[in-house]
């Protein structure tokens, strides 16, 4: 091999990847993006069922907190508004010592579940098990624009004129990815929720079949 021959070689080892080698790289990075993006996609969508799932705990943490240290009533109220889980957190009675209703709330006390995240129509699911005021109901109601409240008194406690509306499962807010954006049902495995469980105020958190109304 001569000189001329042999820094041939070298600058053409230097000029980088051939075509065939480069076709060869992007089909690889092509394959390994498809086989990625579901698994990335699913991880996202978890994540923001979860922020959810925390802002609703917090929220009503938070109600029977200051219900207790103001003693004042607190209630919180969740709804569905144009396919986006909202919550809002408000004094349950004015000062004239009137009942509040969602319907009385400036639209601006409504806040929307999992914001941090951009949260778009249709991609987390919110649904109750309450059928009125601290009411249980042994189904799940998704998707429903109407307003679901819990409401604590100054003990932190959930006042009920009739126990017997509160079932032993308590009352359960859950959130979910919708099996489809247009869907108003949940992918099971996906559900999270904050159960309250007793008419004292305690609550606990579930996951999947946790979140049942028969659990």
């Amino acid at each position: 091999m001569t000189s001329a021959d042999s820094k041939r070689e070298i600058s053409q080892n230097e000029a980088g990847f051939t075509l065939i080698e480069l076709i060869v790289v992007i089909i690889i990075i092509s394959v390994l993006s498809a086989i990625a993006a579901p698994g990335w996609l699913a991880f996202t969508n978890q994540r923001r069922v979860n922020a959810a799932n925390d802002e609703i705990l917090n929220a009503l943490q938070r109600a029977q907190s200051d219900a207790k240290r103001r003693k004042l009533s607190y209630s919180v109220s969740f709804r569905t508004d144009d396919r986006v889980p909202q919550v809002a957190t408000y004094l349950a009675k004015d000062n004239n010592g009137n009942d509040v209703t969602p319907d009385d709330l400036d639209p601006n006390t409504w806040k929307t579940l999992g914001n941090d995240f951009e949260l778009k129509p249709g991609q987390v699911l919110l649904g109750t098990s309450i059928n009125g005021e601290n009411i249980s109901s042994d189904t799940f109601e998704y998707a429903s624009g109407n307003e679901q409240t819990i409401t604590f008194d100054f003990n932190g406690n959930l006042p009920l004129k009739d126990a017997s509306n509160f079932s032993e499962n308590g009352l359960i807010i859950a959130v979910a990815v919708p099996d489809t954006s247009e869907n108003q049902q949940p992918i099971e495995s996906t559900r999270r929720c904050v159960k309250v469980q007793t008419l004292l105020g305690a609550m606990q958190i579930g996951k999947g079949d946790e979140c049942d109304t028969d659990n």
